[in-house]
């Protein structure tokens, strides 16, 4: 009984760690769109606030608004599957250590690009 139970135990813990990791993402296409249909609005705003903090001079100084905030200066649309527009701003001490404002505009995917503009989003200040 004894060595059916540790063969039995054996098969189970091999069987276990042959199956790869829920986190680990994979090659499969299937398997590839169901991590990636996963990418949300809150996911997109994550990664511009990301993106836009590693640009400016003193990150440790950013705010942003909440992502899930809904205002006309601080808000993100979904454009297509999986596809995002961010509109936001981020309030950081500049070079002479006063407080500034400065909106975004951003397209989020799989990657984030992102323009400086006005405060109404229509006039591009510079690519970011």
């Amino acid at each position: 009984m004894l060595k059916w139970l540790v063969f039995v135990t054996i098969i189970v813990w091999g069987v276990a760690l042959s199956l790869p990791s829920p986190h680990q993402a994979s090659s499969h296409p299937v398997q590839a769109a169901a991590v990636e249909s996963t990418y949300s609005a809150w996911d997109a705003c994550y990664e511009a606030q990301k993106y836009i903090k590693n640009g400016l001079k003193n990150p440790k100084t950013a705010e942003f608004p909440n992502c899930y905030a809904r205002d006309d200066s601080a808000h993100t649309d979904q454009v297509s599957a999986g596809k995002y527009a961010v509109y936001t701003y981020v309030d950081a001490e500049n070079s002479f250590g006063g407080r500034d404002r400065a909106y975004f505009m951003c397209a989020s995917a799989s990657s984030v690009q992102c323009i400086e503009t006005d405060a109404d989003h229509k006039t591009t200040l510079r690519i970011f």
